[in-house]
């Protein structure tokens, strides 16, 4: 049954008047009839000043005429009551935002009014900014220290196509020279070999500079299978280095997901290159498998696996905490962070044993259903 009270109750006055929380009662006019002191500090004025006032005046003028709406539809016992959150001009200070709570009060009189019960979230939303703010900075860092650690690996990378373009150019030089140009198909097809090469020491410059930029998260539709693809081409000098085998099963035909690739690249590079480390000291053959696949209706998966020698069941719960790590060296922020990242694409990713022997990280992401906002 909908609450009747009086306005003049005494009881609810003072309740009303203590609240820890900002508190408001307007009438069919849409206008203030009660304010507490509360709200009074958070929009940076007086009870006074917002006594008989439009509810509208204080609101942001882009929220007012659909704040207004709901409030009509309260009013006309449509509904019982609402909750929204909402953006307060406040004086001189920066705006304030509040989650809202809005009910029906049916008065003695026959008469309609609106209880606002208003809780000041801006402290809140700041510190999750900082959170996110300070997330981003150790990613940022945790690449840069990737980066570093692959130095010689990138060298090497980029060093190839550079000397296929040195051999193909003097090649070219020495036939010209000679006058031995009878077949121009030759000249022709190392001038596009040098072309290609250029390409592809280019690919690999640019894929570092994204790695290594510091912006904001920028969203893409993009197909799984291709992320694994552009990363391993980056670590492959790495891993062939170590002496271990990448088997790659991509699925060709799941869905895309809608992701960062730089953030969901770090990730899989964080895994491959964990997964080559955890088998440095093994005599046997080494082995990583990236595997893409669906996962469920909703979701789908990267997989990376070793055949190392795998993690006791503790230390699988404990791998992707902050500061922990089996390796003798590192600050064991890689794993932490890549959860980070999963978790803000509303992902998830875990550890597994990997039968017969090693370990299996997965990435799970969802699907992209079409609507990029």
């Amino acid at each position: 049954m909908t609450p009747v009270v009086s306005q003049g109750e005494e009881q609810f006055q003072r309740v009303f008047a203590e609240a820890p929380i900002g508190m408001a009662l307007f009438d069919s006019e849409y206008r203030f009839v009660l304010v507490n002191r509360a709200l009074a500090q958070m929009l940076d004025t007086t009870e006074e000043a917002l006594m008989g006032a439009s509810c509208e005046s204080i609101l942001q003028p882009d929220e007012a005429a659909g704040q207004r709406l709901l409030a009509e539809r309260l009013l006309g016992r449509e509904v019982q009551g609402y909750k929204v959150q909402r953006r307060y001009p406040s004086g001189s200070r920066p705006e304030r935002f509040a989650d809202v709570t809005v009910t029906r009060i049916d008065t003695e009189d026959g008469g309609v009014l609106g209880l606002e019960m208003i809780e000041d979230i801006t402290e809140a939303r700041r510190a999750k900014e900082q959170t996110r703010v300070h997330e981003a900075e150790l990613a940022h860092a945790t690449r840069l220290a990737m980066l570093g650690e692959m130095v010689a690996g990138i060298a090497h990378e980029v060093n190839q196509p550079l000397a296929a373009i040195v051999n193909y150019a003097n090649g070219s030089t020495r036939r010209l020279q000679s006058g031995d140009v009878q077949d121009m198909r030759v000249i022709q097809d190392a001038l596009s070999r040098i072309a290609s090469e250029a390409m592809r020491a280019s690919e690999i410059v640019r894929r570092l500079k994204s790695l290594a930029r510091k912006e904001s998260v920028q969203r893409e539709r993009q197909p799984l299978e291709e992320i694994a693809e552009r990363t391993l081409r980056l670590v492959e000098s790495e891993v062939q280095a170590k002496d271990v085998t990448i088997v790659m099963d991509l699925a060709r035909e799941i869905p895309p997901v809608l992701v960062d690739p730089i953030q969901i690249e770090q990730i899989v590079l964080n895994l491959v290159r964990n997964a080559c480390e955890a088998m440095l000291e093994q005599s046997d053959p080494k082995r990583v498998t990236i595997r893409t696949f669906r996962e469920g209706d909703e979701s789908v998966a990267i997989s990376v696996a070793d055949n190392g020698p795998g993690l006791s069941p503790a230390l699988l719960h404990r791998v992707f905490d902050a500061f922990f790590t089996t390796k003798r060296s590192g600050l064991g922020m890689g794993l932490s962070i890549s959860r980070s990242i999963a978790e803000s694409h509303h992902g998830r990713l875990w550890a597994e044993e990997n039968a017969p022997q090693g370990t299996v990280f997965t990435l799970a992401l969802p699907i992209f259903g079409g609507n990029e906002n």
